[in-house]
């Protein structure tokens, strides 16, 4: 039994210290005041009241919800982290509580106690919210490099590089004017470039000497039949009509952010019987981006035209409805996905 601002509060069964009733009480709502760093916060809490003698009763776990929810409302008043967003912060990088704490240079139980609702003091908080940025997290990680293992070195240097790249290339003004496009040209979805690099890596993977021309109309069709099965594109690409078939709209400057940016690919150039370039992949394919679905269509389109000549499946796409109905660089509605034939 414990007493707090004048309540008490029982740990297992009601019981009055008061009278000694441990079998009469009235269940009710009031408020119960914490004080925090001499800060009062009033919280909701739920009471029971003996009706022998109207002392009021607060349950442990009640009395601790209330002081979480304090510890929250000075949080904010603070503009301090809250649990959940310092979790965030460690999930979003793949770290254990521990790993992070050993990067920060902490206790190994500080992470799960500030997790767990204990409030952080202000300087572990700063270093918190300075982590949430990836670039910041790599200047701390080549700052405490001696004090953590070569492998969780790798591994949070590789995450916060990947992340620093997601968010730069949502910066990136041509992804922005894909993404902004009129749904009916992206197949219902925002433009995805993770999902974009992915499908170029899937065919790359499994089609020995892809022609960069085969590559697109590849896409093309994995687009417009997911479309058509599911009335979602998968990687939302929009694309427009040239002469050799339909190409994502700034196909050259996606495939740049591909081999700059990424680094995922590499265009090898081939003057032979067929004069243009191939693509070379150099990361692996990420199934986990895609949906059951959306990997069937990939694997579908691939059975399909595995075996096409680049000239074949550009003549392909030239019967397309979706072909014949469109002009030289206009864009291609996903409309004609229902009349693509496969």
């Amino acid at each position: 039994m414990q007493k707090s601002g004048g309540y008490f509060i029982m740990k297992r069964n009601l019981f009055c210290t008061k009278c000694f009733n441990d079998e009469d009480f009235e269940k009710t709502t009031g408020t119960i005041t914490h004080e925090i760093k001499n800060e009062k916060f009033e919280e909701n809490v739920e009471k029971f009241i003996c009706k022998n003698c109207g002392e009021e009763i607060i349950e442990d776990e009640d009395f601790d919800e209330s002081l979480l929810k304090a510890f929250n409302d000075y949080r904010k008043s603070h503009n301090l982290l809250l649990p959940e967003e310092i979790k965030k912060i460690r999930s979003t990088y793949a770290l254990s509580q521990r790993a992070l704490a050993r990067l920060l240079g902490w206790g190994q139980v500080t992470i799960h106690r500030y997790e767990n609702g204990s409030l952080q003091d202000n300087a572990h908080d700063q270093m918190l919210s300075f982590i949430k940025q990836p670039d910041n997290m790599l200047k701390l990680l080549e700052k405490n490099k001696k004090n953590i293992s070569t492998k969780l070195y790798k591994k949070t240097k590789e995450k916060a590089e990947t992340l620093l790249l997601k968010k730069s290339l949502t910066d990136n003004i041509i992804i922005k004017k894909l993404q902004s496009l009129n749904k009916k040209y992206s197949g219902n979805k925002k433009f995805d470039i993770e999902k974009f690099y992915n499908m170029v890596i899937f065919f790359s993977q499994n089609i020995e000497k892809l022609w960069k021309t085969k590559l697109l109309k590849l896409i093309f069709y994995s687009e417009f039949i997911n479309y058509k099965k599911f009335n979602t594109s998968i990687a939302g690409t929009p694309f427009i009509h040239w002469p050799h078939g339909p190409v994502p709209k700034r196909i050259y400057a996606l495939l740049d952010i591909l081999i700059e940016d990424y680094k995922a690919i590499e265009m090898q150039d081939i003057s032979d019987h067929y004069e243009g370039s191939i693509i070379i992949n150099k990361k692996d394919f990420n199934p986990s981006v895609f949906s059951k679905e959306e990997l069937e269509t990939l694997n579908l389109v691939l059975n399909k035209f595995k075996n096409y000549s680049s000239k074949e499946l550009c003549n392909q796409t030239h019967k397309e409805v979706a072909y014949l109905q469109t002009k030289h660089n206009d864009f291609i509605s996903y409309d004609y996905a229902n009349e693509i034939k496969i």
